[in-house]
């Protein structure tokens, strides 16, 4: 569910980026994400693939400032092999942003709102016995972010060290899994965390409308990076927990996009995002249409 909220802050924050020569308008991307999560402690390793699509709508305003509101899905499938189960999350986003550029000052922030139904497949396996147990339930995720650069002329472009913040309030319903005598039930949960960057981006004109933008940040999670669950078996008093792979404390967040502007109120990009850890890696795709009014 972090992940998910990631990507819908890196469109807003994309947009932001690009809109900053533009008048109001409209604009839609499409998304694609892959990621690991790498087993530690017994947790096994998790693969995740992420589709789908945000949009949304914002307006010049003065001194510089743009603001807008964006919303979106997202479908993302995990699987876990060493366990042969799998779960499904489908989730819908909204996001509030505002940004601008006052001078060489650099500023981008937002909140949003992720709410999501989960889908989940267990198989349990020994000599001499298998059972098959399934869940449902729901979730929601509260979450923020901020940004402030200052940007430097550089060879016809600029160079822009940032800082920045992003913090998240996840919140799991409880669950009843369906199944044999390895059924589980699961409390409910609310779990938070923090990440700060520290990076520098990068923009530059390459041939007549065409542009490129990159970047790189280190990043840093505070609080705890172990997703945890209150277990019980179905029908029994007494609980436990599971620890499941985590997040990387610290990771490296690159990012590049390939900008083609033919005309004022025409912006086609497509980008790179990516998050390198030790406790894994995320590499996605996107594809950005802007239409000015």
């Amino acid at each position: 569910m972090v992940h998910d909220a990631m990507l819908v802050e890196d469109a807003a924050i994309a947009r932001i980026q690009a809109g900053a020569t533009q008048p109001s308008g409209l604009w839609g991307q499409a998304l694609g994400n892959y990621g690991e999560d790498d087993g530690t402690r017994g947790a096994a390793e998790t693969r995740r693939t992420t589709y789908g699509g945000i949009g949304g709508y914002d307006i010049a305003l003065l001194g510089g400032l743009r603001a807008g509101v964006a919303g979106g899905y997202t479908h993302t499938k995990l699987s876990i092999d060493d366990r042969d189960s799998s779960a499904r999350l489908r989730s819908g986003h909204v996001l509030a942003y505002a940004g601008g550029d006052y001078g060489a000052l650099r500023a981008r922030f937002g909140i949003g709102y992720d709410w999501g139904h989960t889908d989940t497949q267990r198989s349990v396996a020994f000599t001499g016995f298998a059972d098959q147990d399934d869940a449902r339930y729901d979730g929601d995720t509260l979450h923020g972010f901020g940004e402030l650069g200052y940007a430097l002329p550089l060879g016809g472009g600029t160079v822009e060290p940032f800082v920045g913040g992003s913090a998240y309030r996840v919140h799991t319903d409880g669950f009843s899994e369906a199944g044999g005598s390895t059924a589980l039930d699961g409390a409910r949960r609310t779990d938070s965390v923090q990440f700060s960057d520290v990076g520098l981006k990068i923009g530059t004109p390459v041939i007549n409308s065409v542009s490129v933008h990159a970047g790189v940040a280190w990043q840093h999670a505070f609080g705890s990076v172990d997703p945890e669950a209150i277990l019980s078996f179905a029908g029994t008093a007494t609980s436990f927990s599971v620890t499941g792979a985590s997040l990387s404390r610290d990771a490296a967040a690159p990012t590049a996009d390939i900008a083609w502007t033919p005309t004022p109120k025409l912006r086609v990009s497509a980008g790179y995002t990516g998050l390198i850890g030790r406790a894994g890696a995320d590499n996605g795709g996107r594809l950005t249409l802007g239409v000015a009014f």
